[in-house]
């Protein structure tokens, strides 16, 4: 900002502060959500947050020749909160679509417990622009009391789809495991419902997601079960890798696996290389094991993988004690760091 249009922008944020003690304060302020300085506009907001009515703000919402003015008091109507709901959900059942819409993305960011239930019946709204950012909005707010219709949601208008697999995955819900399931043939929707179940975390989906990352070569779908099923195993520690073992010991299998795995465990993607470890390590593939502790570890990445194997350490040591005399010195030193010997 040049040093002329600054010094402008700060007069008028004074004489927008010395207005409010003025009896032309909701005009300053309404005039400064209309400023073009952002400085202007952010004082701004925060006044109108504070002196000016919900219904009057929500009025600038139908604006669409003043985007910024709406913008404006949308931010406004964000930071009042719960002084805000009550209108904001008359809006949002209201026959104006465009405030509707509005209402409900306010109501999500506001996130408070008590618009959950009255949001509901917009789930089935004729307008699927704000029936889907009603979904977005539950699930932002992780309303499980909207899981139920969430699932219905599955199997429905293919326009909610996605968007209703991803709430449940931010609900995180076990009823949703078994209907996600069922949706891991749909050409479209298998990645967002793989991506649900490992967020859901629940043990029910793992030997289901296993099979398909055994038996699926196309990518980003085998990513994406890599990603789902360590999440599963981290979340269930109780599991111990026994449905994993059971799994991918098989030769036929392991074969398939190892050269994916080993492929990510050299990868600088410190998400996938980890998701690769933990399965490892669950699974107790101790042939992968070099590559593994080979890595170069990112920060906090030791504390993690000594976690992990201290888990299996009775069997751990039997298997990784010939790796201190492995010919790689990086083998050998991530042994030492890491094996709890």
């Amino acid at each position: 900002m040049k040093v002329e249009a600054l010094s402008d922008a700060q007069e008028r944020l004074a004489a927008l502060q010395a207005a409010v003690a003025s009896a032309g304060r909701d005009q300053a302020i309404v005039a400064g959500l209309k400023d073009a300085s952002p400085l202007v506009r952010q004082n701004a907001i925060a006044l109108a947050a504070r002196y000016l009515a919900p219904e009057v703000l929500a009025g600038f919402l139908a604006d669409d020749e003043d985007a910024i003015l709406r913008n404006a008091a949308q931010a406004a109507l964000e930071r009042q909160g719960p002084h805000a709901i009550s209108h904001l959900l008359c809006l949002a059942h209201g026959p104006n679509h465009e405030v509707a819409f509005f209402a409900v993305q306010i109501l999500s960011t506001i996130n408070d417990a008590s618009a959950k239930q009255a949001l509901l019946p917009l789930l089935d709204h004729a307008d699927r622009n704000i029936a889907q950012a009603t979904v977005e909005a539950l699930g932002h707010m992780r309303a499980t009391e909207a899981v139920p219709a969430l699932i219905r949601l599955l199997a429905g208008d293919p326009w909610l789809q996605f968007a209703a697999a991803s709430a449940l995955g931010k609900i995180g819900d076990a009823r949703a495991v078994n209907s996600l399931l069922e949706r891991l043939d749909d050409e479209l929707l298998a990645e967002m419902a793989v991506e649900a179940l490992g967020r859901i975390g629940d043990a029910a989906g793992l030997l289901p997601l296993l099979d398909r990352l055994v038996s699926s070569d196309r990518l980003p779908l085998r990513d994406q079960l890599l990603l789902a099923v360590a999440a599963i195993l981290e979340h269930n520690p109780g599991l111990r890798g026994l449905p994993a073992r059971a799994r991918l010991w098989q030769p036929d299998v392991r074969a398939g696996l190892a050269d994916y795995l080993g492929g990510l465990l050299a990868m600088h993607d410190t998400t996938l290389a980890r998701s690769a470890g933990v399965l490892v390590v669950h699974a107790e593939l101790w042939d992968l094991m070099p590559a593994l502790l080979a890595r170069s570890p990112d920060p906090g990445e030791e504390c993690w993988l000594e976690g992990m194997l201290r888990r299996c350490r009775r069997r751990a040591q039997a298997e990784l004690l010939p790796l201190l005399r492995h010919p790689d010195p990086r083998v050998r030193a991530g042994t030492l760091l890491h094996v709890p010997f």
